[in-house]
């Protein structure tokens, strides 16, 4: 029986101040049969989240970001990104509404992949639920109150070992990692691991033994090493999370966030949209990464938007699915 954390940072929300309002929902949510997290907090709040079912090879995959009204989702002089809430000083509920559906997304995840570079904006940043009312959902639904962080880096060089997350017993943690970067962690992480792979190919995975090589291991954290040399492999990754009964992955890094929507892997984002400006060369999703040109590039089709009661004209929260694969027209 799964019980409530003891040692993570709260932020109480009393649903009464962080009341939301639907201004849209499209006819497509009404085919969506998962609700992984019910509560009447949750229904209060902000009604039903729910989602398709997962596909059998991989989870069901979605983002989730602050953003502003020219797409920054941090500001240059202060990069916790959470400050594009709090800092929307117009917003009636002090940033609470936002935070609280933007939690209520980590909640409805079985696990969430962190960025090495937003570890070390955010040193002591760890990915669980601020509110402990939808801590005590996830466990009345049968999840365990903290999903699994999945800490993403490439060569493991831009790693903070010594990071929050690595020092919380409650935060139940995976790293996902390249053959070089395998070579870094090995050296330098000072938590009890253990190696899952390397896998280079799809083929290489063998189930029976990853189910072995994991409940052999119980209570160390798991280096799933994918791709070749610093590359690491996200269809990999994927078929092995949802061998492990990962339905539903969250991903709160905006680089992989781009990798992921140019490889046809991303099927939601939820942006939850900051009415402030911020401009100049702060951070977006997919900085410095390559962009899509004007005649390849994922669309998207509006699920929901949602506001606050108390604030209806300062802050909206975007649903939208992903559609890859529209053909371009050339000029």
């Amino acid at each position: 029986m799964y019980q409530l954390t003891k040692d993570l940072f709260r932020i109480p929300m009393k649903a009464e101040e962080v009341l939301c309002s639907t201004v849209y929902e499209s006819e497509a949510l009404k085919e969506f049969t998962e609700e992984p997290v019910k509560s009447p907090k949750i229904e209060e709040v902000y009604g039903h989240l729910k989602f398709p079912k997962a596909p059998a090879d991989r989870p069901y995959v979605y983002a989730s970001f602050i953003t502003t009204i020219d797409g920054k989702i941090a500001f240059q002089d202060a990069r916790d990104s959470a400050l594009l809430q709090t800092n929307n000083f117009l917003d009636k509920t002090g940033g609470n509404a936002p935070f609280f559906v933007f939690m209520l997304q980590r909640a409805a995840a079985d696990a969430v992949i962190c960025g090495a570079g937003t570890m070390r904006e955010e040193p002591n940043m760890t990915v669980h639920l601020y509110d402990v009312d939808l801590e005590q959902a996830r466990i009345d639904n049968g999840l365990p109150p903290v999903p699994l962080n999945i800490i993403s880096t490439l060569d493991g060089t831009d790693l903070l070992f010594d990071h929050t997350i690595f020092k919380k017993d409650e935060v139940p943690k995976m790293i996902n990692t390249s053959p070089v970067g395998w070579e870094v962690v090995r050296e330098k992480c000072q938590n009890p691991i253990f190696l899952v792979g390397p896998y280079h190919t799809m083929e290489d995975v063998d189930f029976v033994k990853l189910d072995r090589l994991l409940e052999e291991n119980k209570g160390k954290i798991p280096v799933v090493v994918t791709g070749e040399g610093s590359q690491t492999d996200s269809n990999i990754l994927f078929r092995i999370l949802r061998h492990m009964g990962i339905e539903r992955l969250l991903i709160e890094t905006p680089v992989y966030t781009h990798h992921l929507m140019m490889n046809g892997l991303m099927d939601e984002l939820f942006l939850n949209y900051a009415c402030i400006y911020v401009g100049g060369g702060a951070m977006s999703i997919g900085l410095h990464s390559k962009s899509c040109t004007s005649t390849d590039h994922p669309h998207t089709k509006m699920l929901s938007i949602v506001n606050a009661k108390a604030s209806p004209d300062h802050w909206f929260c975007f649903r939208e699915a992903v559609i890859h694969g529209v053909k371009g027209r050339e000029r």
